[in-house]
């Protein structure tokens, strides 16, 4: 009676210990050593792009239908990780001038250290159903690098305009432009292409996708992961 307990006993532990096993490869199968979920190389992976400012990290998230270049980078002395609809690498043929980062950051008067006080992004009224609010995500792109918040490079004051006249809205146009302030216009055009009409910044695209093609093209100048020259 005590062996067939004995035995019984034998079996119930090893079938605990292959039941650990399964469970164990099951989660080491989900999970790395650190704890951070294990994907599939094929839907979130690393590489590296090397720019004017350094060999910067992007991290590309697959796993859904919105494929996601993230960025990461140093502002402020804290890390930020910032997601684009487009790697640099599919972004670096579509034309842009040189010396543009003189139009919208520096304020000229004082060289390369003083910084412009005001950024306008301005565009027709209409824009936005146009391009299927594509014009909003191009600014906030944009935006996000000029602007005053934390993942800010530059801090300065960034806003959107109109180049009409409308109640409530700040009407500026090209003619605005100056050493203390940018001006960004967007417009739809024929091409995908960045270039400027005297201290001006045009982004034209040929439609809503096209502009935020240029928006991140111009924000990738910006972090100073393209070279302005």
């Amino acid at each position: 009676m005590i062996k067939k307990k004995l035995i019984i006993g034998i079996i119930l532990v090893l079938l605990f210990i292959v039941v650990i096993a399964v469970l164990g490869l099951v989660f080491f199968d989900w999970f790395n050593l650190t704890g951070a979920v294990v994907y599939d190389e094929n839907e979130i992976y690393n590489y590296t792009y090397n720019g004017p400012g350094g060999n910067y990290i992007f991290t590309v998230d697959n796993r859904t239908d919105n494929v996601f270049h993230i960025i990461h980078y140093n502002a402020n002395l804290k890390p930020y990780a910032v997601p684009f609809h487009y790697g640099p690498k599919e972004l670096r043929t579509i034309p842009m001038e040189s010396g543009l980062m003189d139009k919208i950051v520096y304020d000229t008067s004082k060289g390369k250290t003083g910084i412009k006080k005001l950024i306008y992004i301005t565009m027709e009224p209409g824009m936005e159903e146009k391009t299927e609010h594509r014009s909003t995500v191009a600014l906030l792109t944009i935006a996000r690098i000029t602007g005053q918040n934390d993942a800010a490079v530059y801090y300065i004051q960034t806003q959107g305009a109109s180049n009409e006249k409308i109640e409530g809205v700040p009407y500026i146009t090209c003619d605005d432009a100056s050493w203390g302030t940018g001006v960004i216009e967007f417009r739809l055009g024929d091409e995908n292409k960045i270039y400027s009409e005297g201290d001006c910044v045009i982004l034209e695209a040929v439609d809503g996708e096209g502009l935020v093609k240029v928006g991140e093209r111009l924000t990738y100048l910006l972090l100073k992961v393209y070279s302005d020259n």
